[in-house]
């Protein structure tokens, strides 16, 4: 009998809208600074070869904030298998009367892909499928739009574009589309629901809804859902003008949650300032 299976090969977070730069290049120099963001995602605790995840972005504004250059390192392992990438991103901007700005993005790069199928336990030995393992270099490039005012952003991307090499590890292309606004509720409080919409091949993957309440510019307490899939809790802290760090956990409300306990994922962020002159306002998206 043949058929085929599919698996999670594409990571997901639930930090995505403090974290815009790995899910659409144009988001690169939209800070008023360099932004220096780190985060680690591990997810279904509990169960043998659940992903983990590691990303590194970096990006900045250049020639009067026309021009954004950025870059995003990951690492994601599922199982035997481990994907280590890097992309470059580029950035245009078209600034408008009304204080928005609408950003066009290229991203260029690649991935090594290792899968140690040699460790796995199969019905049939002897598979050529995976009788060896596989170690080899998929390149990628992407593209996104992202437009913003002070206090509403939309993006649209498509951040792998190629599937190239050995199709036992597909690298999907997901059309991504995230949107969001902040209402100001009194002196303190801010109110900001944004979602998060990805589809691959013509079937939606991933409905994120969330909202965020944000209490003296330092700490937002929000709550994220996925129809069908988990509930989420994100606690966000503005510890300095310049230093943020965040923590989001992840509860299954489907089946599999009985066999894992949950996701954790952190994240810091540092935006650097290179004169004694410069300012970091507070960044809400």
């Amino acid at each position: 009998m043949l058929g085929s299976a599919l698996a999670q090969t594409e990571s997901t977070y639930s930090q995505y809208m403090f974290n815009g730069l790995v899910i659409n290049p144009a988001y690169a120099g939209t800070h008023q600074s360099m932004s220096l963001t780190a985060l680690s995602r591990m997810q279904s605790i509990g169960l043998d070869g659940a992903p983990r995840t590691q990303t590194f972005s970096a990006h900045n504004a250049l020639k009067d904030r026309k021009i954004g250059l950025g870059l995003v390192v990951m690492n994601d392992a599922i199982g035997v298998t481990n994907q280590t990438g890097a992309y470059f991103s580029y950035a245009y901007k078209i600034k408008f009367d009304n204080n928005s700005t609408l950003s066009l993005g290229l991203q260029g790069g690649g991935t090594v892909v290792d899968a140690n199928f040699s460790e796995l336990t199969i019905d049939q030995p002897g598979d050529p499928n995976f009788s060896e393992d596989l170690r080899e270099f998929k390149p990628n490039f992407g593209a996104g739009a992202y437009y913003h005012t002070p206090k509403f952003y939309a993006g649209i991307s498509m951040p792998q574009m190629l599937d190239l090499g050995d199709k036992r590890i597909s690298q999907l292309k997901p059309f991504i589309i995230t949107s969001g606004l902040i209402f100001r509720l009194s002196p303190v409080l801010m109110l900001k629901p944004n979602f998060l919409f990805r589809m691959v091949k013509d079937r939606v993957v991933e409905f994120n809804y969330n909202t965020n309440l944000l209490i003296h510019d330092v700490l937002w307490i929000g709550f994220s859902y996925r129809p069908n899939n988990s509930f989420n809790s994100l606690l966000e802290i503005q510890v300095t003008n310049q230093f943020r760090i965040g923590y989001a956990y992840e509860a299954g409300i489907n089946d599999f949650r009985r066999a894992n306990s949950g996701s954790h994922e952190f994240m810091l962020n540092y935006r650097l300032i290179f004169s004694k002159k410069g300012v970091v306002n507070p960044r809400y998206f």
